[in-house]
């Protein structure tokens, strides 16, 4: 590792980032050179700068901070990413890690934890929060299983999920009501065993790389 760890933060938040910035450059060999609080931002300083890490939360408004994760082997020096969330689930997580990222941490954590999660990935180590290691998905939840069950419609509502489309959005696009896209949710949440609404994005994500483009135009 160099002498100093040049950080990218990424965070809409910004009384997030103040504290994020405050507990990081106290660290001797750690600064947070630079931040973000869109995608796009991100991009231009990443492409513009060297960073040695990002610490990327995944909530960005209505962005999913996850799609930075497909950018970042464009690059001619990729940076080590330890991703930020709310969210403690194992396949979440999991799918992350197999995105490229380089740790998963909750928020919420204490700061001697995102300090030893800083400190693990940029030693070259895959680092998971306590919660999200030990967490155990739903039996159903796999690689495709779960996709099988889904009919062509309840696919196309799904996709629009992941892309954090509303339900008058879906409908929209698909040419249906918003009840009926409602409708659509719950049953794909019955299938999927998701039992909370707010779960569903999340898992709309995890299970994204099951979804192929045939999938979701079937």
């Amino acid at each position: 590792m160099s002498d100093i760890t040049r950080i990218l933060l990424i965070e809409d938040h910004e009384i997030v980032r103040v504290g994020l910035r405050e507990l990081i450059d106290e660290v001797p060999g750690l600064k947070v050179a630079a931040e973000a609080a869109t995608l796009a931002e991100a991009l231009t300083a990443l492409r513009s700068t060297t960073f040695e890490l990002v610490l990327l939360d995944l909530a960005l408004g209505r962005e999913d901070g996850s799609q930075l994760l497909r950018e970042l082997p464009l690059l001619s020096r990729p940076p080590r990413v330890l991703v930020l969330s709310m969210h403690d689930d194992a396949v979440y997580a999991q799918h992350l890690i197999g995105l490229g990222a380089s740790g998963f941490v909750r928020k919420g954590v204490d700061a001697e934890e995102i300090l030893r999660a800083i400190q693990s990935v940029m030693d070259g180590q895959v680092w998971m929060s306590e919660r999200a290691n030990t967490a155990r998905p739903p039996a159903e939840v796999s690689s495709s299983a779960p996709v099988d069950r889904l009919t062509p419609r309840e696919r196309q509502v799904l996709d629009g999920v992941g892309r954090g489309e509303s339900s008058k959005e879906i409908a929209g696009r698909l040419g249906l009501s918003a009840q009926t896209v409602d409708v659509y949710r719950f049953k794909i949440r019955q299938k999927l065993g998701v039992e909370d609404p707010g779960d569903l994005r999340r898992f709309a994500i995890a299970l994204g790389a099951a979804m192929t483009d045939e999938d979701v135009r079937t």
